[in-house]
Parts: C-alpha cells; sequence; structure tokens
C-alpha cells in the first residue's frame, strides 16, 4: 500500500490507502484536507506564497525545524493561536501518530513545493467579477470539496445552492456552536455582498468567535480580486 510518509523518513506523500496494520497508526491522511497534490481545499494551499515566506523566514532548508515543522507537529494552534483548530496536531509527544522522522519527511517534502514557489512566485493579476470567473475561484479553492459540485452540499458542508436569496441561519451539523442567525439575516438583508466577504474571511464572526468547521479564506488563499469573483459566483445562485 501507500503511506504518508516512509519510517526512513525519507519519501512523504500526502496520501494514505491500503494501509498494513502494523503501520496504521503511523498514517495521516493529509490529502483529504489539503488536496492530493497540496493544492488545498479544506485545508490550505501547501504551495501558497505566505506558507513558503513563512518557511524561508524559519530557517527553510537550512532547518527540518521551521515553520512547517511546527504546523505539523502541534496542529493550526501554531497559525492563529487557536486551540480549537481543526488541523490536529501530529506529533506523538502532543497526542499525533506521526514519528519525528515521518514529519521531518513531509516538512522536507513541503518545502521543496516552498522552495519552488520562492523561485516562481504565482501570479496575482486581478480577475474579472463575472460569475464566470468566480465558478473558476469556487473550484480552485476547493469549495466543491464541502458544497459540491452544484453547491448543494455534502457530509462535510452545507447546501449553499441558494445562497443568492438567503443565507444560512441555522448552524450546519460540524459547526462547533449555535450561530447567530438573526444577526447573520440582518447583515445579508443590509448588504449580502459585504455580508458574504465577512463570512468567507472570518466566519467565527457568527460563531460567538469560536472557529467553525468552515476555514477562513484570507487573502494569502483568495485574493481581494479573486474574492470578489466568488462572492459574484454565489450570489447568482438564487431561488
Amino acid at each position: 500500500g501507500e503511506t504518508t510518509v516512509t519510517l526512513s523518513g525519507s519519501d512523504a506523500s500526502l496520501i494514505v490507502t491500503g494501509v498494513p496494520p502494523h503501520l496504521q497508526p503511523y498514517g495521516a491522511n493529509c490529502a483529504r484536507c489539503h488536496g492530493v497534490d497540496g493544492t488545498g481545499g479544506i485545508g490550505p494551499n501547501l504551495h501558497s506564497l505566505s506558507l513558503a515566506q513563512k518557511w524561508a523566514q524559519t530557517g527553510g532548508a537550512q532547518s527540518l525545524n521551521n515553520y512547517v515543522s511546527w504546523v505539523v507537529t502541534l496542529g493550526g494552534v501554531v497559525v492563529r493561536g487557536d486551540i480549537n483548530s481543526i488541523m490536529p496536531a501530529w506529533g506523538q509527544d502532543f497526542g499525533g501518530t506521526l514519528t519525528r522522522q515521518q514529519i521531518e519527511a513531509v516538512t522536507a517534502m513541503i518545502g521543496e513545493w516552498a522552495a519552488e514557489t520562492l523561485e516562481n512566485p504565482p501570479d496575482d493579476e486581478e480577475v474579472p467579477d463575472t460569475v464566470e470567473a468566480g465558478a473558476e475561484v469556487f473550484a480552485a479553492a476547493g469549495c466543491a470539496g464541502c458544497h459540491g459540485d452544484d453547491l448543494t452540499g455534502s457530509a462535510a458542508g452545507p447546501d449553499i445552492s441558494t445562497i443568492g436569496s438567503a443565507p444560512l441561519t441555522t448552524a450546519p451539523p460540524l459547526f462547533t456552536d449555535t450561530i447567530d442567525g438573526d444577526q447573520i439575516q440582518a447583515d445579508y438583508d443590509e448588504d449580502p455582498r459585504a455580508f458574504l466577504e465577512s463570512w468567507i474571511r472570518a466566519n467565527s464572526t457568527y460563531n460567538g468567535g469560536n472557529p467553525t468547521a468552515m476555514p477562513e479564506f484570507g487573502e494569502d488563499r483568495i485574493s481581494a480580486s479573486r474574492l470578489q469573483a466568488l462572492i459574484t459566483f454565489l450570489l447568482s445562485h438564487t431561488e
């Protein structure tokens, strides 16, 4: 079968399939959130410029004890200080299942991507504020991974196929608290575009400040122009 990393610590993969029983504790299916090629989905894009810059600033290829290693070892708390982050700690000393060698292998692999990103920075060219461009952003950002290609939802995310005419005012099953439906409705009625921008950037605003199952999409994940195109696409879906 294929495991996340080899026990030798030299090879790494984001996929885990057909793991033999004696290796099962060492599996971490990173691809479930970050995509098979690391370009993102529920979790962030591991080829992003912001991640590459943090990797370089904390030692880069000169050290396996860098930002990437810390995040894999300790989890999402390293990113935003949120102890309830959906990104778990994978280090065995912190309740995870990966050995030090495995974490080093994953770190080295992501470090290669970071070096490639720094050598060829992504193009931040403005995208048009159109439904068509927004549909491309929806696909590229991995939104369909939770909300489905047709926006009708899945086990991981709610149906937003009519988000252009009405917001969700009740908490989907994966949310960690009861969202403030009245405030959501009021903000949506006042300005649907501003509401969606706030929700996508920091959805915890309506969850008592608590994190939800939906990740926050900062500018390192979706640029300003791409966000506006995405919102235009979402608002085109009405009853």
